[in-house]
């Protein structure tokens, strides 16, 4: 399952899990903060949910798209 990455206003890494049907690009735009880029990728790449206040993103990925909501 593809899912939506993004860090939060207090930089903590957010999972976002889109309906499926739905268009990736479509809800990352709705649900990431205006300016903050977001990430696609499999649900695969996620580690254990045991340290998720751990998680980082890599700083030297290359967005996917940026947010719009306001």
């Amino acid at each position: 399952m593809k899912i939506i990455l993004w860090k939060t206003d207090k930089n903590i890494v957010a999972v976002t899990y889109p309906a499926p049907g739905l268009d990736l690009h479509e809800v990352a735009k709705k649900s990431v903060s205006r300016g903050k880029p977001y990430y696609i990728a499999d649900s695969a790449v996620l580690p254990d949910f045991t340290f998720r206040d751990a998680w980082e993103l890599d700083s030297n990925a290359t967005p996917d798209g940026y947010g719009e909501q306001e």
